[in-house]
């Protein structure tokens, strides 16, 4: 239910996970999954993540960290060449 309304509007996702009924654990994972997509927005430069919009008071904790693992160049050997690190120097 969490990925199939991550891109819609909070309202309409935590309508559908409680009309399904499953609790207030269901909607926390469901934020939780929102707030790391917004997180990795970071990826898209300085107004790619507005912290308004992120739910949950760790994802607010987690901007700067989050800013500095894409800076780092981390998981871009998983992408180009499997080996899951870092970037090679």
């Amino acid at each position: 239910m969490a990925m199939r309304f991550h891109d819609r509007e909070d309202i309409e996702g935590e309508s559908a996970i409680r009309d399904a009924g499953l609790g207030d654990d269901a909607v926390l994972m469901y934020h939780v999954l929102k707030d790391a997509d917004g997180l990795d927005r970071c990826r898209l430069g300085t107004d790619g993540l507005d912290p308004k919009y992120l739910r949950t008071a760790p994802a607010k904790r987690m901007i700067v960290f989050a800013q500095q693992l894409f800076e780092s160049g981390y998981g871009i050997g998983f992408i180009t060449d499997g080996s899951g690190g870092g970037s090679q120097t």
